[in-house]
């Protein structure tokens, strides 16, 4: 336990740092006298701002951990004023950590120059002055370690608060004459040169024995033993890269029959729920019956004008807690099927999100039911069932039925192959394609996020060439109103040197997606997917980042309040010391037996 502990808490620390970069004096100034006028907030809580953050500017989630020991630095220091020095007991000493580690109060942020604007700044200032024993009310941290006492076999204990914990982490690696001013442009360049990258070629050395294979130019991994162990510690080397995976094989572990589209409509036919044509992207309240009437037979479907069925798409219904209270069974098939449950299970050690205390109303992430039907039967084959967009969180999304509808102008089994097959996929993708004990359902095209911003521009120039309106507060991403067809995919390569990731989603397929990435979908067949999202380590910082800059799009939902990656943060990492901590006393009361 505790192993995995310090792991997590790792994690959360190193990737959080990242978050933080080095925001210029007058815009620190600024910051604090706004700070000041407005008064304090929690650590969950936003401070609202006209002008648009771009991501090095934000505030980080772990502004509000170095906020806390800001506060307690404070709070001794005006102690040591009032009191006489060394009248301080150990038990109020003590007593004053807890506190500052669980109070959900923020201070404005200082002027002195000795604090950092950020939480790293504060540990690198601060790192040089830690000593054994210093009771310096200045310092913002806690001694790093406590002395050997009578009492004690060691030196040296484990940390025990989170102060040490941070500190510590710090002192071993910054010197003390050293106090790094982190900017933008550097950022990138001072990465650790000893932080060696994980190359597919490692793979087949350190994970020989969990069976996997590289997609998409080795971008994607896919692992082909959903059974598998040992899958996850694979996984967690391409993730922190940044890389997709693809889990195959999920729908062995499923009841089947539960996921069926005519059981489904027998359940929950007689409700209503909003469904979006997916064509013109228009959403209207219809009957849930006549959707699943039309999941499979192609005469049943709603048809416009000149006679051409409508793609129809019921998106998100049940959602979250709706979908545990709905569809209890489902549920709790869905959940022990889940592919790489460390991350992806609700309950996993390396999602975030399991830490958030059972009293808070917790993040809708999911899961959401998705069903669609396939475009295969429409004349129109440039129709996507879901439009390009971002991911704020991790998300992993699970194909569980695929239905080939029947009817008059839907194409054969070959001729679906041959739309497969014109797309530009890898060898083992289209090696897929000719097993007959394979059912492929849904094409994807999946970008990085580093390309966001060439995607974004590139749309926007495609819509003014077609006569649209492009107005500055519309972000044909964030609206998720394009969907990239093959001649707009190669214009992107060419133009913009964005390469398009294309997969296919075969029954059973789980395609995890990190924070940041871009896709877009296209169901051949009708299709029902599952998807759960996750807050892992790994992404924490893409997640904060893009949560803050839809908070500050007036129209957009406030997505920092539904994911609540502060929150997330500030109890995961209370959690890790909580468990920190309970390690000590075992180990000390058996080292006392």
């Amino acid at each position: 336990m505790s192993c995995c502990t310090l792991q997590v808490l790792q994690n959360v620390l190193n990737h959080s740092n990242k978050i933080s970069l080095c925001i210029p004096e007058s815009q620190h100034q600024k910051a604090s006298q706004k700070s000041e006028t407005n008064g304090s907030t929690s650590p969950g809580s936003d401070i609202s701002t006209d002008s648009k953050l771009t991501p090095p500017e934000s505030q980080s989630p772990l502004h509000w951990l170095a906020d806390l020991a800001e506060q307690k630095a404070r709070e001794e220091k005006k102690e040591n004023k009032d009191c006489p020095l060394g009248k301080h007991s150990k038990e109020e000493q003590d007593q004053d950590s807890s506190e500052s580690l669980n109070c959900m109060t923020s201070t404005p942020l200082s002027q002195n120059s000795e604090q950092g604007s950020t939480l790293r700044d504060l540990l690198t200032t601060t790192a040089g002055k830690l000593r054994l024993g210093s009771t310096d009310a200045g310092i913002a941290f806690a001694p790093v370690y406590s002395t050997g006492t009578a009492n004690s076999k060691g030196g040296r204990t484990m940390p025990n608060i989170l102060d040490d914990i941070i500190a510590s982490v710090v002192e071993n690696k910054i010197p003390p004459n050293r106090t790094p001013k982190i900017n933008v442009k550097s950022e990138g360049k001072d990465e650790p040169k000893d932080d060696r990258k994980f190359t597919t070629d490692d793979c087949s050395i350190l994970y020989s024995d969990v069976p996997h294979s590289w997609i998409c130019d080795k971008h994607v991994l896919w692992l082909r033993d959903h059974k598998n162990c040992n899958n996850w510690k694979l996984f967690r080397d391409c993730w922190k890269q940044g890389k997709p995976a693809l889990v195959s094989g999920v729908h062995k572990k499923l009841n089947a029959s539960l996921w069926k589209a005519d059981l489904i409509s027998s359940d929950f036919g007689d409700l209503k729920a909003d469904i979006l044509n997916c064509k013109d992207s228009i959403t209207s309240s219809g009957s849930v019956k006549e959707f699943w009437d039309g999941f499979e037979e192609v005469s049943k479907r709603q048809k416009i004008k000149n006679g051409e069925s409508v793609v129809l798409k019921l998106k998100d219904m049940p959602s979250g807690e709706d979908f545990k209270t709905m569809m209890p069974a489902r549920y709790e098939d869905l959940l022990k099927s889940l592919p790489l449950p460390e991350y992806c299970n609700p309950e996993g050690k390396y999602n975030l999100a399991s830490y958030l205390p059972g009293f808070f109303v917790r993040p809708d992430l999911g899961p959401r039911l998705c069903s669609a039907y396939g475009v295969t039967a429409a004349k129109d084959h440039d129709i996507g069932t879901t439009n390009l967009h971002i991911e704020v969180s991790d998300v992993v999304n699970i194909l569980v039925s695929v239905a080939i509808a029947k009817g008059n102008g839907v194409l054969s089994k070959s001729g679906v192959l041959k739309k497969f097959e014109e797309e530009d996929l890898d060898d083992l993708l289209r090696k897929r394609l000719k097993d007959s004990s394979e059912l492929p359902g849904a094409l994807w095209h999946i970008y990085a996020g580093k390309d966001a911003e060439k995607i974004r521009e590139f749309l926007q120039k495609i819509a003014k060439e077609q006569g649209l309106d492009v107005l500055p507060e519309h972000d044909p991403i964030r609206d998720q109103s394009w969907y990239i067809n093959k001649k707009l995919r190669q214009r992107l390569l060419e133009e913009y040197g964005v390469k398009t990731c294309t997969l296919i989603q075969f029954l059973g397929d789980a395609i995890v997606l990190p924070a940041g990435a871009l896709h877009q979908v296209q169901n051949f067949h009708s299709c029902i997917q599952v998807t759960e999202d996750f807050v892992s380590p790994e992404h924490l910082v893409q997640s904060f980042h893009l949560t803050q800059e839809l908070r500050l799009s007036k129209e957009e939902i406030n997505y920092d309040d539904k994911l609540q990656v502060k929150n997330i943060l500030y109890h995961a990492v209370k959690e890790m010391v909580r468990a920190l901590k309970t390690h000590e006393h075992e180990t000390e009361d058996m080292e006392e037996n």
